[in-house]
């Protein structure tokens, strides 16, 4: 008998054991992800240390894509450059995924010089109402469901994005700095707010679906601009009046198709237009070519609501 208990008692021992090690697992799965804490702003944020040889940190959330029990930031914040912990000072260099997690306190925040990288959904869901970003590498959805985002202004940095603004429903106005000359494929796609450029920069050149879904009602292509991507405005569906600068000579393929308020368009310096440029404008009922007009691509304008069309190609 006091054999079968000492079985029975060391079975229990190892289970428990077990049980330890799998909430240590747990803990580290989905706890803590920080090294320290410090104040920034008035508010107190949480850093990882990413090169400890190089003392660089990321501004992380307290847990894994979640605030937990911490309290979350509010206001504005100006992220340092450098922060310390102890005696020893670290560079500033990146946010990681999630960061900012559903911060809906969040109005604003601004960026370190030496910030390289901002990660995937690191503001999601916050509250920011300005936003000013030059860095080079930025994850997907980063500023995602930013509903109250109303003024943007981007760095020449920037050179690569995937929807970034993504469910940023507030009317929004765009202002690209100087020396941006391209806009990077899916910048701001689905970015529905986005309803002015005030300033273009230096822009020469707009990727593939680079303001598809924005919330456009008019729209005015600059002199500057040379080169448009397919499906560069896909989807604009307010756009009403489209006008086109004299540099631009070639409507890329779909670049506005499903523009479904489109009614009006103003042809610049175009000569040719792609393949389904125009496809499902529904609001579109006649249309006039200049007498540059050299080529129409297949189905450049299937499915709109054309009743008249004047001017033949060459005349």
């Amino acid at each position: 008998m006091k054999i079968k208990h000492l079985r029975m008692n060391l079975a229990a021992r190892a289970v428990l054991f077990l049980l330890m090690l799998s909430a240590i697992g747990l803990t580290n799965a989905f706890g803590q992800q920080y090294d320290f804490a410090a104040s920034v702003s008035d508010n107190t944020l949480y850093f990882k240390i990413t090169d400890n040889t190089n003392h660089y940190v990321q501004v992380v959330s307290p847990e894994s894509y979640s605030w937990g029990s911490e309290t979350q930031p509010t206001g504005s914040i100006d992220l340092p450059a450098t922060i310390s912990d102890g005696t020893t000072t670290y560079s500033v260099t990146s946010i990681g995924d999630g960061a900012f997690w559903n911060c809906t306190g969040l109005t604003s925040v601004t960026f370190p010089s030496g910030m390289t990288s901002i990660g995937n959904d690191a503001f999601y869901n916050t509250g920011l109402t300005t936003l000013e970003v030059d860095v080079p590498t930025i994850g997907a959805y980063a500023f995602n469901s930013c509903a109250s985002l109303g003024s943007l202004t981007i760095g020449p940095a920037v050179t690569s994005g995937y929807s970034f603004f993504n469910g940023c429903t507030h009317s929004s106005t765009l202002t690209i700095g100087s020396g941006v000359t391209a806009l990077p494929d899916y910048l701001f796609a689905d970015f529905s707010g986005l309803n002015a450029v005030a300033d273009w920069g230096g822009v020469t050149g707009i990727g593939d679906y680079a303001f598809s879904g924005c919330g456009f009602t008019s729209l005015t292509i600059p002199d500057a601009i040379t080169v448009m991507g397919s499906n560069a405005f896909q989807n604009c569906a307010s756009l009403a009046a489209l006008a086109f600068g004299t540099g631009l000579g070639a409507v890329s393929d779909y670049a506005f198709c499903e523009c479904t308020s489109l009614g009006s368009i103003t042809w610049g310096g175009i000569t040719s237009i792609g393949d389904g440029a125009f496809w499902n404008c529904t609001g579109l009922t006649s249309v006039t070519f200049p007498s540059g007009m050299t080529a129409i691509g297949e189905d450049a304008f299937g499915y709109t609501g054309l009743t008249t069309a004047a001017r033949a190609l060459g005349a």
